[in-house]
């Protein structure tokens, strides 16, 4: 319902904030209650435990982030406009979240993560927008170079942005390493091999 709508945003709000003042590891379920102003008993309604919480917003993350850079790919006509639009958006999206985006990040890069899982998905949806990218240029990639990039791209991020600013120096540069590697990948004759494992024509 409606109502279960905005208390569920609510938790959720409130949860964002003090993630992005004390990180996954030093919030507690009391704090994600405080910052609410809901009980403990409206919150397991909602959220068995904090790790759902942080999946919930990394949810949210990603799917604003997959969703604004597909826009930005689609409103470009020019091939080499559609890569600056790609990393530009990436990179927008990353700034305008701050520390959160950067703690939950952080925490989908662990191994025993609960995020892993959605992860890998986001990384296979950007495949698949990276692909439409290199498509315009009448270039088959193997989708493991699309998979470098952006684990480059977020490995970046994450290492700019351990002192929990990301500023515009810090994205001009981000943007000129990425921009540069898919350029020259475009480039590159081994971009125009296919797949391991897929035989050549």
């Amino acid at each position: 319902t409606k109502g279960r709508g905005k208390t569920r945003e609510r938790i959720l709000q409130g949860a964002a904030q003090v993630l992005a003042e004390k990180g996954p590891r030093g919030t507690t379920v009391q704090d994600m209650l405080e910052a609410s102003a809901v009980s403990r008993r409206t919150f397991y309604q909602y959220f068995p435990n904090s790790e759902s919480v942080l999946d919930a917003l990394y949810g949210q993350f990603t799917h604003t982030m997959i969703d604004r850079m597909d826009q930005a790919i689609t409103r470009a006509d020019d091939p080499l406009e559609k890569i600056h639009n790609t990393v530009d958006t990436y990179l927008a999206h990353q700034r305008e979240q701050g520390a959160l985006a950067i703690y939950l990040q952080a925490e989908a890069n662990r191994p025993d993560s609960l995020l892993r899982k959605r992860r890998e998905e986001t990384l296979d949806a950007l495949v698949g927008l990276l692909d439409r990218v290199m498509a315009s240029f009448g270039l088959e990639v193997d989708p493991f170079v699309y998979r470098v990039l952006l684990i480059g791209i977020e490995g970046l991020v994450l290492h700019t942005q351990k002192s929990g600013d990301f500023s515009p120096s810090d994205l001009a540069r981000v943007r000129g390493v990425m921009v540069a590697m898919i350029v020259s990948v475009l480039q590159a004759p081994m971009s125009r091999l296919p797949p391991a494992g897929k035989p050549a024509n």
